[in-house]
Parts: C-alpha cells; structure tokens; sequence
C-alpha cells in the first residue's frame, strides 16, 4: 500500500523543478533552454515571458509587454504605490524594503496588476456571451443592472479621471510591432464604444491589455504573474526623488493638522 506521505518523502532532502537550474559545472538550464545561450539571442522580457509562461514568446510580443512596464512608470508620489516608495526614501530606509512594499501596495483589487484577472475574466464571458447571441448592448446593461444602475465594469473606467491617454499608445505599438487585432479586442473596443456614449465611461490600460493577452493566448495568471514588479520604475523613481532630502520632509503633519475627537482636557487626580 502506497504510503500517505509518499509525495512528501520524494521531496526530503531534494529540491525538484521544471523551472530549471544551476550545476556546479556552469551548466544553466532555464525552462529546458541553455540560458547563456538563450540570453545572447533574446532579451531580457523574453527571458521573463519564458521564466513565467514555461514557453518561448517571439520578440514582438516580449516587446509589447516592455511597452506596459514603461506606461506604469508614472514618478508621481501622489500614487499608492509610488506613495510608500517616497515614504521609505524619506525614512532612509533600504531601497529594496521601499521597493517590497511599494510592489506589494500596487498588488491591489482596485489598481495595479491585480485587477487583469477580473479584466480578463469579464471579457472571456463578454466573448462567449456575444458568440451566442447577445448584443453590446446587452452585455453592457446585464453588468449595469448587477451593480444596481452604476456603470462599473472593470477594465472600462478609472477611479479619478475619464479616459486613459496610454491607449493609443499601446494601440499603435500593438500594431508596429504586428500584433494582429483578435476577437477579444474587437469585442473590447465595441464596448468602449457603447460605454462612451451611453455612460461617459472608456476602456483603460488594464482593459485593453487584457483584450490583447487573450488573443495572443495568455492567461489571467500568467499575465498577473508577468505583471509582478511592472511599477518597478516608479517606485525607484520616488524612492530616490525624496533619499537625499532631510527627513521628516515626505508630507509632514504639524499637531494642529491632526483633528482630535476625544475626551476634553481634564486633571488629572493628585493620587
């Protein structure tokens, strides 16, 4: 009889992988592939896409994704993520720990990389819901009715402004670098259509970038999972922004910027 620990016994003392791995004679296995070799013919986001997928993507699409890192790059302090990384620069801590913690603020499911897999999820019903038969228009609605009346379709809208001016951008790199417009964002882009007349609102980077992943066959998780540190360079850019000033400098608060709402000033007893 096969014993109940069987699987966990095989791993005692070994370490298995089908990612890959390092020999002591300099041998460097990435995925199946020879990743000196590999890394002499391929960049770096293709190294990535190989790490994360466990397949070969061509350079075009390893391009593209490139592209997405670079339109996250916003050095502004003013958001969540970069907010924390300019916080630790003024702390003077680690950049690695500013780093850390800004990467896992942007892991979020309101912004970030987070919400590609509700953007993903939505489109792929969206598409089958279409090829059997319903309308924009109803696809649209049906989302409108479950939120109770408020257009909130994730992928469509964003939380402080209208619009997103990194589409066209994505859309005209998509197409230079041969990205064939699929079926998912034909879908993708009709519903920005019904949404900006009907309800004010428009696709956002994380839409269309979800629309664009599922006709080149990504997954929700693999696109997550790629997306991991994609603000990389705007926490960088906040944490150095504030390293070099004097502490205490990141939005400081004096004591009567602080409303207190508790117990009156009171005596204390002798005893």
């Amino acid at each position: 009889m096969k014993s109940e620990t069987a699987y966990w016994d095989s791993y005692r003392n070994r370490i298995r992988s089908k990612a890959g791995g390092f020999t002591l004679r300099g041998d460097v296995t990435l995925r199946g592939n020879d990743l000196i070799e590999y890394i002499e013919s391929h960049s770096y986001f293709q190294v990535l896409m190989l790490a994360v997928t466990g397949r070969h993507v061509d350079r075009n699409i390893a391009d593209w994704v490139e592209v997405l890192f670079s339109c996250l790059s916003y050095p502004d302090a003013r958001i969540w993520c970069n907010n924390i990384a300019a916080l630790g620069g003024d702390g003077k801590c680690s950049v690695v720990g500013a780093t850390a913690a800004g990467i896992m603020a942007a892991d979020s499911d309101l912004y970030g990389s987070r919400p590609i897999l509700g953007s993903m999820a939505f489109l792929e019903q969206a598409q089958r819901e279409f090829e059997n038969g319903q309308s924009v228009a109803q696809i649209v609605e049906h989302q409108v009715r479950l939120r109770k009346g408020k257009f909130s379709i994730i992928g469509f809208s964003r939380p402080l402004a209208t619009g997103d001016e990194r589409l066209e951008l994505l859309r005209s790199k998509a197409r230079s670098l041969g990205l064939k417009r699929g079926r998912h964002e034909d879908l993708a882009m009709s519903i920005h259509e019904y949404a900006q007349k009907e309800h004010g609102e428009s696709i956002n980077m994380n839409g269309f970038i979800a629309a664009v992943s599922l006709d080149q066959k990504f997954s929700a998780t693999e696109v997550y999972q790629l997306s991991a540190a994609a603000v990389l360079s705007g926490l960088g850019a906040c944490f150095v922004d504030y390293l070099d000033r004097p502490i205490g400098g990141f939005l400081p608060l004096r004591c009567d910027d602080v409303e207190y709402a508790g117990p009156t000033s009171r005596s204390l007893p002798d005893r």
